[in-house]
């Protein structure tokens, strides 16, 4: 299986495995509920850095722009206590190499092309620095090598 094949399998197995359930309420009708299993910020790390890669050119800049934005947002807001790099530690041996490698390539080596990319963001996105990427990958890389 290609590695970018198995980062998919694997990650969506780990979020299928590790889901927690969450209540939606209604903004309407605050007595409509819905509960149901969501992924987890690692979770959902290990799919973006899949679905990142995995993109076609003609799939737009936006989408990756976007996938980008999201792993950044989720390795900031959500782990700056650890537990992103802290479940992914503990992930599945296979899943930990892949997402390494993978986040590797993304945020570190190729910081510049994924900020390049981010660039076809929102200003917000488009102020995020290759520095910056590469200081969250490094971080998580060090974490689950």
């Amino acid at each position: 299986v290609p590695p970018k094949d198995a980062l998919f399998v694997a990650a969506h197995v780990f979020a299928l495995e590790t889901a927690r359930p969450m209540t939606l309420i209604a903004a309407d009708d605050h007595r409509t509920t819905a509960t149901a299993p969501f992924a987890t910020p690692a979770a959902l790390v290990a799919m973006k850095l899949h679905a990142i890669e995995d993109r076609s050119p003609s799939g737009g800049l936006d989408k990756r722009a976007g996938d980008a934005w999201d792993i950044y947002r989720l390795l900031v807001d959500r782990d700056a206590d650890g537990q992103v790099r802290a479940a992914l530690a503990n992930a599945p041996r296979m899943l930990r190499t892949l997402v390494c490698e993978s986040a590797r390539r993304v945020l570190v080596s190729n910081a510049a092309r994924t900020r390049g990319w981010m660039q076809a963001g929102d200003p917000a996105m488009a102020a995020v620095t290759a520095d910056e990427l590469r200081f969250v990958g490094q971080r998580l890389v060090d974490a689950i090598a």
